[in-house]
């Protein structure tokens, strides 16, 4: 469930992805090879090439285990395991018999799901998706969301990341009850701005589940797996007892104790278990047109309106097909989709016009990224061996020297990820994942939150108009312009299924961090300076202008410094497993809500005391530090109420 390095729909990932994050453990990772001749792609080769890439690389990067498929011509060319299903038991990857899973790539089963309904003339991709529903989605100005807003994720849905994981099966809410109880604000015009959603996925999936009148894990069997022949797969949570015994373990890094199972709330979205080899005939089927030995899931013209560009946020750079990412290399036309849990890391890349496939999904190698490097890496040393780029290509034309530093100065700035939430607390994620663009004077752009496999700023260089190329690599930055103004910016680095934003001058983390840093400064500051008093027996250290207003001081005081050790307790519990958006930490947060509200009377005394200790005849320190104080206070309720820390409702 993935866009940025994590995504099983993690919100938290998404926003390191844009963020950068430290290099922690090297890894050994294809690299781009020129070769006289293009090796033919056999097992033989293939074999011998992965050999000498993923034992290496798994071992580096504390990934335990690993499956590798690759499909050729409607059949299967190599099934192998890497590492260990159970690392200690010492229990090798089966590609045939041990089930992985695959996150995200689970919503390439439900939009095949989807297409069957549209053939069968029981789904229109254009209609008001509240006529197939039991509850109504608000209009976002007047429009409504279609399941071609959905398929694409320009639903306008904010972030959502409540019941994403469950710590437990009472706790895991049903289809009907997520879909119903976590309804995401809209805050982009439909059809227009990218913004990746797993409730958007699941809500396809209640969709699947009202028309045909099954539950959804029944549909998928009986009209996917089952035709498919995927017989160790399945939807369900938890498995099947005949496939339980069969789930490799989950690992955050090889070193690490084996995780629970993980329970994924928006099901639709994440919660396929598969084995290697059944993936191959979900591969194979997409593409053969629908087919697969002799059974056909979706006509020809579906698969090729699935396959194809439906919606493309930073033209020229690659797309959303229907449910697909559009992933074009080298001249060769790729769809394919990434996903990722909490301990499984996948992708999956479909090669059409050649009939090739590719799945890998790995557990482990949280540390340093490395699983998300090995998959990236594993992708570009595959196109680049097998289907490398057609020589005689026209270099870029030459662009006049003042164009490019003009069109660079353009893009400065700072920019937030479209997959944001607006209306609840994960806003505040908005200032820790802004990324920023600079500009050196020969017009090369750097940026800080888009990083090479070292964890290095990308340099970017303009080689037609508004379209930068990485420097020494192949990736590209491209920016949409109105009216004279950039507006969005998009690279290849990742998915097309989310866009860098222009932040607003309010919320820029170029003045709001400096600001956070001060708050915390000053109100620590207070707070051990009276409690330093109290403690030496000086009452009178600091002058007061009434009893009551000192006591509204040192209340605001204490409560700032619990608002944000309160917030970063949440912080921290999110970091160390999303299992925490479960609900479980409701309780706590509406009691931040409530100091977040308590925070406004006593900003408001701290005003007061600081234009009394003005007009008095007081000390200069005296006033400084009242001043200070209500400052402090007053910049403590902005980041409350602006970056959405104290709300009425608790959905997020």
């Amino acid at each position: 469930m993935r866009i940025g390095k994590f995504l099983s729909g993690g919100v938290l990932l998404l926003a390191s992805a844009f963020a950068g994050a430290q290099e922690q453990a090297p890894v050994q990772l294809p690299q781009a090879q020129v070769l006289d001749q293009t090796p033919a792609l056999t097992r033989g080769d293939l074999e011998g090439w992965l050999d000498g890439l993923l034992p290496h690389a798994m071992r580096t990067g504390e990934m335990a285990g690993a499956v590798v498929v690759v499909v050729k011509n409607g059949d299967i060319l190599l099934a192998k395991g890497y590492g260990y299903a159970d690392v200690d038991a010492g229990k090798p990857v089966d590609p045939r018999g041990t089930l992985f899973r695959p996150g995200s790539i689970s919503k390439l089963f439900t939009w095949t799901a989807v297409m069957q309904l549209v053939e069968q003339g029981k789904l229109d991709l254009d209609e008001d998706l509240n006529r197939y529903l039991d509850f109504e989605i608000p209009a976002y100005a007047g429009k409504p969301v279609t399941m071609r807003n959905v398929m694409t994720h320009t639903t306008g849905f904010e972030e959502s990341g409540k019941h994403l994981f469950s710590r437990n099966q009472s706790t895991l809410p049903s289809l009907e009850t997520l879909i119903k109880d976590v309804l995401p604000r809209r805050v982009y015009p439909p059809g227009e701005v990218v913004a990746y959603s797993n409730y958007a996925a699941s809500l396809a999936g209640y969709v699947v589940q009202r028309i045909s009148g099954q539950p959804f894990d029944d549909y998928v069997e009986q009209h996917l797996l089952r035709p498919l022949g995927m017989a160790r797969s399945s939807f369900r949570q938890p498995l099947p007892l005949g496939l339980a015994g069969q789930m490799a373990n989950g690992y955050r890094n090889a070193s690490d104790p084996p995780m629970e199972f993980e329970l994924v709330g928006p099901a639709p979205a994440g919660s396929l278990s598969a084995t290697g080899t059944d993936m191959a005939g979900f591969m194979l089927a997409h593409l053969q047109q629908g087919q697969y030995r002799g059974v056909r899931i979706l006509k020809p013209e579906t698969v090729a309106v699935m396959h194809a560009t439906a919606h493309a946020p930073t033209p020229p750079l690659n797309g959303m097909a229907l449910g697909f990412y559009r992933e074009d290399r080298n001249g060769r036309k790729i769809v394919g989709h990434a996903g990722d849990t909490r301990a499984f890391h996948s992708d999956l890349h479909l090669f059409p016009d050649e009939g090739v496939g590719l799945f890998v999904s790995v557990t482990g190698g949280a540390r340093g990224q490395a699983a998300s490097k090995l998959r990236k890496g594993l992708l570009d040393g595959f196109v680049n061996r097998y289907f490398p780029a057609e020589s005689g290509n026209a270099s870029p034309a030459r662009l006049d020297a003042d164009s490019v530093q003009a069109h660079a100065q353009q893009v400065v700035g700072r920019y937030r990820i479209s997959r944001s939430s607006y209306s609840n607390f994960l806003a505040a994620l908005s200032l820790a994942g802004q990324l920023k663009v600079d500009a050196r004077q020969d017009g090369t752009l750097v940026t800080q939150g888009f990083r090479d496999l070292a964890g290095q700023p990308m340099h970017w260089r303009e080689v037609e108009p508004y379209v930068w190329r990485e420097l020494n690599g192949d990736r590209r930055l491209a920016a949409v312009v109105e009216n004279g103004q950039v507006v969005r910016i998009g690279t290849d680095a990742m998915p097309p299924v989310a866009v860098g934003l222009r932040v607003a001058g309010w919320e820029s983390a170029g003045w709001n961090l400096p600001l956070l840093a001060f708050t915390l400064l000053v109100l620590v500051a207070a707070l051990a300076w009276w409690l330093v008093a109290a403690l030496a027996g000086k009452a009178n250290a600091i002058a007061r202008p009434a009893e009551r207003q000192r006591k509204w001081l040192q209340l605001g005081t204490v409560a700032g410094v619990l608002f944000f050790i309160g917030w970063g307790i949440v912080a921290a519990q999110l970091l160390r497993s999303p299992v925490a958006l479960d609900g479980g930490l409701d309780p706590f947060i509406r009691v931040l809500h409530v100091l977040g509200v308590l925070l406004v009377p006593a900003a408001l005394h701290a005003l007061w005391a600081a234009f009394r200790a003005w007009r008095e005849p007081r000390g200069t320190w005296m006033r400084v530090g009242r001043i200070l104080l209500a400052a402090a206070l007053v910049a403590t309720v902005w980041f409350a109420f602006a970056f959405r820390l104290v709300t009425a409702g608790l959905n997020y």
